[in-house]
């Protein structure tokens, strides 16, 4: 639907561009945010598991495992999940400014 949205406009190349990456990254994240949200969660350690938190979180899809499928349980290390917020973030900013460069607040 935004895709859409972005092709009815008539928007400059450079913005046109500008929001289709950085809808693109919104998109990879969302995909990420679904399988958190609705997968059985496992975390792992790399080494002993000691008492110390996991070093990575992986997402158990049933439907794939069942079918033997690769990747059923594709493993996110925490220093990617934290990057992934920070890229969140940044991207939330970006589709902001962007936003406000085609229809500037009125307040």
């Amino acid at each position: 639907m935004i895709r859409r949205l972005l092709e009815s406009r008539e928007l400059a190349k450079k913005l046109l561009s500008e929001a289709r990456n950085a809808w693109g990254k919104v998109e990879k994240l969302a995909q990420l945010r679904n399988d958190v949200a609705h997968y059985t969660i496992v975390f792992g350690w790399h080494g002993a598991e000691e008492k110390r938190p996991p070093d990575f979180i992986g997402s158990l899809k049933f439907r794939k495992v069942r079918t033997g499928l690769d990747k059923a349980t594709p493993l996110l290390e925490f220093q990617a999940l934290n990057r992934g917020i920070d890229e969140a973030a940044a991207i939330a900013q970006k589709l902001h400014d962007l936003l406000e460069s085609v229809a500037p607040a009125t307040s």
